[in-house]
């Protein structure tokens, strides 16, 4: 692992999926959106998960971490969340499962996303999805 150095928070969507697939600050900033809704953002992949970096070099090792980082400011890894159950209780299970992977050398694969229902209603602006 490799910090990247200060925390940027800026969101914004990923420039290699059309605009028209996904959701932008409005979605989730209180006051911005006409959305009766408004959501608080979730990172799906945490921001510290993918700094790191093979490279020998220091400099560029910092460059690859920060790549990493700000990757996880697109708005296709977001998810809708309730900050505090976030903050408190998936935040320590996630930190559990890390302290435990590395205090026992086991290594984890982790698959992210949201968890939908079957009668949750869905959400679109693209009509047929």
């Amino acid at each position: 692992m490799v910090h990247p150095g200060p925390r940027k928070d800026t969101w914004r969507r990923d420039a290699r999926i059309a605009a028209e697939f996904q959701p932008d600050g409005e979605f989730y900033e209180k006051n911005k959106g006409k959305d009766p809704v408004q959501f608080s953002r979730g990172h799906q992949v945490r921001l510290l998960d993918p700094c790191w970096s093979s490279a020998a070099d220091k400099d560029q090792a910092l460059v690859e971490s920060q790549i990493g980082a700000e990757d996880t400011f697109h708005y296709t890894n977001a998810a809708p969340q309730v900050q505090t159950y976030n903050d408190i209780d998936w935040g320590n299970l996630e930190d559990y499962l890390l302290d435990k992977a590395q205090s026992t050398d086991k290594r984890l694969t982790i698959f992210t996303g949201p968890i939908f229902r079957e009668n949750d209603p869905p959400y679109t602006n693209v009509s047929g999805l």
